[in-house]
């Protein structure tokens, strides 16, 4: 057996108990902050005398980071390691958030935001490709899955903390108690993390990997999937911003602790990936790709309707679809870029996280030209692309 194969964990061996334990944390902390002023919207806009669209840029300014950051931290990763750079992003992100707590004004907080974004960007550029190397094959998904559930618990996690502490406290106070708990939890992860054994050294070479993403770019087998999971978290993260706005305003009069429990319907994103990922593996993962972003177009449309369990209930239904719809076109990016998998990834995400900074902003405009009717009918107009889009992939697949 090889040196590289002895150093590989698996399940019984206390380092890979670790590692699967420490990736679940980084992600914890990734997506808790990232999202952590998505419940807060109405506050900050309120604090800062702000109309939706500008105080979203707290979120978007902060996607828009994390986009930019990605390629840059897989090149740091490469050049000093893996471990080092998921610790560097983690301890820069959390040490930021203090001071994006107590900021005197917006341009500040939008400013130490886009920074965070920047930082965080170092976790997902670099763990999967950490457990990728230090994990057997046949334990890896098992890591892996744990890694992904510490995503979705995150964002819903970090963003339920915040409303109700808000409620509470104020909003200041609500980031600033996340803060404390996302610095105890990098402190931790810094203990458990293994170091890295089995990363290939390699010297950077921007250029190089500038020209790999560009080939992709150009290929018609991933650039439209690429294209969808942007689409996708364009409308995604449009609703949920303005949901926020429609739920506390005038129409429903609810509370910002309230409002937050919408973010309960990111545990349909669990149920998603398990229901939808068995099917794909059974029917296809082009058709489910098709129908889910059917059925999350159709609830987006659905979400028009006045009645407050009504709306609720198509927000649920959209939330379900795009986690499927989410799930199986970065599946397909991965399956079909055969060696070039690591390059597809960062275009996906690069993609992915671009849409989120538009889409955040550009649907406050519709927003505020239109209420919620306009959010919706813009994402829907969104998801129709995107519906184009799988349907001429499958084709062009098939």
């Amino acid at each position: 057996m090889s040196k590289a194969a002895d150093a590989e964990l698996g399940p019984g061996d206390p380092g890979y108990r670790a590692a699967s334990l420490a990736l679940f944390l980084t992600a914890l902390v990734t997506f808790a902050l990232l999202y952590s002023t998505q419940p807060l919207l109405p506050s900050l806009a309120g604090t800062f005398r702000l109309g939706p669209t500008a105080a979203s840029l707290s979120v978007s300014l902060a996607t828009a980071g994390l986009t930019l950051g990605l390629p840059l931290w897989s090149l740091i990763s490469d050049r000093y390691g893996r471990r080092p750079a998921i610790l560097a992003a983690l301890w820069a992100s959390s040490a930021l958030a203090p001071a994006i707590a107590f900021a005197p004004n917006f341009a500040l907080l939008a400013v130490w935001r886009f920074l965070q974004g920047l930082t965080l960007a170092g976790v997902p550029a670099t763990a999967m490709t950490y457990l990728g190397e230090e994990v057997r094959p046949q334990a890896l998904g098992g890591a892996m899955g744990l890694y992904i559930a510490g995503n979705s618990l995150g964002g819903m996690s970090g963003r339920l903390a915040v409303g109700f502490t808000a409620q509470a406290l104020n909003w200041r106070w609500a980031l600033a108690g996340l803060g404390i708990l996302v610095l105890v939890l990098s402190a931790l992860t810094h203990r458990l993390l293994p170091p890295s054994r089995n990363a290939s050294e390699r010297r950077p070479l921007p250029l190089g990997a500038l020209r790999d993403l560009w080939s992709l770019a150009g290929d018609p087998a991933i650039l439209p999937l690429a294209l969808i999971g942007g689409l996708l978290m364009a409308s995604f993260v449009g609703v949920y911003n303005y949901l926020g706005f429609l739920l506390v305003g005038p129409s429903y009069h609810l509370g910002l602790g309230a409002s937050s429990l919408v973010y309960l319907f990111y545990l349909l994103g669990s149920a998603s990936s398990l229901v939808l990922g068995g099917l794909a593996d059974r029917r296809g993962r082009s058709p489910v790709l098709f129908w889910s972003i059917s059925l999350t177009l159709l609830a987006v449309l659905a979400s028009l309707a006045q009645p407050l369990v009504l709306r609720l209930g198509a927000v649920a239904i959209f939330t379900f679809g795009f986690f499927g719809s989410h799930a199986a076109a970065s599946t397909l990016v991965s399956e079909r870029a055969g060696t070039r998998r690591g390059h597809a990834s960062t275009l996906y995400l690069l993609c992915y996280y671009l849409g989120s900074s538009l889409g955040g902003t550009l649907l406050g405009l519709m927003w505020e030209g239109h209420g919620w009717s306009g959010v919706a009918l813009g994402a829907a107009g969104v998801l129709s692309v995107a519906w184009l889009l799988s349907l001429l992939s499958g084709r062009r697949r098939d």
